[in-house]
């Protein structure tokens, strides 16, 4: 089973829901999905991922949801390295 990891950040709970159902799909296609609130997302295991799907929803003016702040912090601020990582939002 190929290994994949969904992130999602959401104000309301329809992105969870949303991250839930994906990792269901992706069961059935042979992938070992885990999902992860990105607020919870251990941020230095980023860079040995092969593959990621981010779910997430915006409010406002297109601001990310509050769980999604740590988050998008590490990436603009730490600069990973994500080379080779296969993923969608």
């Amino acid at each position: 089973m190929r290994p994949i990891s969904i992130l999602f950040g959401t104000e309301t709970g329809n992105a969870e829901s949303c991250a839930k159902e994906l990792k269901g799909d992706l069961a059935a296609k042979g992938f070992a999905a885990k999902v992860y609130d990105m607020v919870e997302y251990p941020h230095h295991a980023l860079p040995n991922e092969r593959l990621v799907l981010i779910v997430t929803s915006t409010f406002g003016h297109g601001d990310p949801p509050v769980n999604a702040h740590d988050f998008m912090a590490h990436l603009k601020e730490d600069s990973p390295d994500v080379t080779g990582i296969r993923f969608s939002v």
